[in-house]
């Protein structure tokens, strides 16, 4: 039979736990709405931030290229937004706790013969 005192620890221990995931499940449960047609990128990006507390981390050169976006979605989760919005870009992102973290995209080559 466990200490009570070991007993306690490990409750206290697993009870941390689960209140950090539920504060990780709530940073990123929030939903977003946007209505964005033919905007910089830079833009949409900006709304995501003020709508979510997260925060995007890129190199500077990587919206260059991007005139204009158009993204158009109605509560929906940051996941989902990702996606739609990365869907046909050449970019990828990674969420780390607090930040959103934008890549380039590798290419994909086809060696044939």
């Amino acid at each position: 039979m466990l200490p009570i005192r070991l007993f306690i620890g490990i409750l206290l221990f697993s009870l941390s736990g689960v209140i950090i995931l539920q504060a990780q499940v709530k940073q990123h449960g929030k939903t977003i709405t946007l209505n964005k047609e033919q905007v910089p990128l830079a833009e949409i990006l900006e709304e995501i931030e003020k709508q979510t507390g997260m925060f995007f981390s890129y190199e500077s050169s990587l919206l260059e290229g991007f005139s204009s976006v158009t993204l158009q979605v109605g509560d929906i989760s940051l996941e989902d937004c990702l996606k739609q919005l990365f869907r046909k870009l050449p970019i990828m992102y990674q969420i780390s706790e607090r930040t959103i973290i934008l890549k380039k995209k590798p290419r994909q080559v086809v060696i044939s013969g």
